[in-house]
């Protein structure tokens, strides 16, 4: 393992270039950036290299073991970790691990031993996280396959779990053609072999939780089906981070990560939710300029937690560039009034897409999934340069929300879905009634600039 300890203020930290376990440390780092001067991000073909510039050794240490035990919590609040059973499946692992760590076998749910073990890796190496991260890897490159091993392990190797292995396998099909989503089995082909020591296939894992967001049961038939997704920072590659661009996109990674935890990711139209989720996190934006200056994106994924395979349903990026271009469209349109707006339309394209997704009878009785198309597309005039709404749209979401009978209903439905969140009755209606007048206030606005 590379000691970095001679050197206070420069590290080098790496991992095998595989999709999640990139994002992963790449979120890692965004979240421990009060700590960091600046940082670097570079890759090869097989690797994937953060240069940071550090503040205090000791503070940034310890940071990374909070954000790291807070991750690890998410498997008791979710009650699930990502992980195959069965004596192939990473389940097979753990009468190692609880060896490797000196600890003793544990009963319980699956979860719960895992928490265990990730718990006390990080008492193992507290105060050398960055030791771990900092490891050097052996690359082989031949024909037909690449070989990544941890560096000066003699002991036996694994490879590393079943959910960065299977993401891997996906990437590489939306790329080069190749697809396996088999449930069982393992991969038809895969172009990485990696593989490290116990210790850090444990970490590999730990890594995952900080970007761990939200989770979804549905019940098909007699099987349940589990989707986890993940919020992660995307960096560019070659260009350095100082320590305000890491705030700064911290802000918008937060405002994204807080509204996917609260309301899931609304995928029955996924252009409805990246406007709602962009329309977020400019609202929470301290300097939206920022992101026209330094590049960087935010990447939110589903993977679908199927038998001995991990699937990836869904990944969207959403380039932070788009938070500037909205300031100046909104700013232009609505001046100092432009966060306010942000906030109340993307609330209320929230509680239209969670009333859509829980309350099926109602959303249809009030044709929610209709006004949605409807508002999707008045979003877009926010969003889209050069994207103007009709007037006709216009007419028709006036319609709905000028009826008395249902508007009347639809207050009533969104009160009640605010009272739940924790607002109480008076504040919840009010709240209501505030969103629903400043959407037709800038309705009114628009029509007269058609008109």
């Amino acid at each position: 393992m590379n000691n970095v300890r001679a050197n206070n203020e420069n590290i080098v930290i790496r991992v095998p270039n595989l999709p999640l376990l990139v994002d992963s440390l790449s979120t890692v780092i965004l979240k421990v950036y009060d700590h960091l001067k600046e940082v670097k991000f570079l890759e090869n073909p097989w690797l994937f290299e953060a240069h940071l510039k550090i503040k205090d050794r000791e503070e940034l240490e310890s940071a990374l073991v909070n954000r790291l035990e807070s991750g690890i919590r998410k498997y008791r609040e979710m009650k699930v970790v990502p992980v195959t059973v069965g004596s192939s499946g990473d389940t097979a692992k753990f009468g190692n691990l609880f060896k490797e760590l000196g600890l003793q076998f544990a009963e319980g749910k699956v979860y719960e031993k895992f928490e265990k073990l990730c718990g006390a890796l990080l008492s193992k190496y507290k105060g050398r996280i960055l030791d771990l991260l900092s490891s050097e890897w052996d690359v082989d490159v031949s024909k037909f396959k690449v070989e990544i091993k941890l560096k000066g392990m003699p002991r036996k190797l694994l490879k590393l779990p079943s959910i960065i292995r299977s993401i891997n396998v996906y990437e590489m099909g939306r790329f080069s053609g190749l697809r396996d989503v088999k449930p069982k089995g393992s991969a038809s082909k895969a172009l990485f072999d990696v593989r490290a020591d116990l210790n850090w296939w444990l970490l590999s894992h730990i890594l995952l939780t900080i970007s761990m967001t939200h989770l979804e049961r549905f019940q098909r038939g007699r099987t349940l089906e589990e989707i986890l997704t993940y919020v992660h920072f995307e960096p560019i590659r070659g260009i350095r981070y100082s320590y305000i661009d890491l705030k700064c996109y911290l802000e918008i990674f937060e405002a994204i990560e807080e509204n996917v935890k609260k309301n899931g990711l609304f995928v029955e139209d996924p252009e409805f939710a990246r406007l709602s989720l962009i329309l977020w996190a400019y609202h929470k934006a301290s300097s939206p300029f920022t992101y026209a200056k330094i590049g960087g994106n935010l990447k939110i994924r589903r993977i679908k937690l199927a038998g001995q395979r991990m699937q990836e349903t869904y990944i969207e990026t959403l380039p932070a560039g788009e938070i500037t271009l909205l300031d100046a469209r909104l700013g232009q349109m609505f001046g100092e009034n432009a966060l306010t707006i942000a906030e109340k339309t993307a609330k209320l394209a929230n509680m239209l897409q969670r009333l859509i997704r829980e309350y099926e009878k109602i959303a249809s009785e009030l044709k929610l999934m209709r006004l949605a198309v409807l508002y999707k597309s008045f979003l877009r005039s926010f969003t889209e340069p050069g994207y103007a709404t009709t007037s006709e749209l216009l007419y028709e979401i006036q319609r709905f929300l000028e009826t008395e009978d249902w508007r009347n209903r639809f207050i009533g439905v969104l009160t009640t879905q605010l009272k739940r969140e924790g607002f109480k009755d008076d504040e919840a209606q009010n709240e209501v009634y505030k969103i629903l007048d400043i959407i037709k206030g800038i309705m009114a606005e628009v029509t007269s600039k058609i008109i």
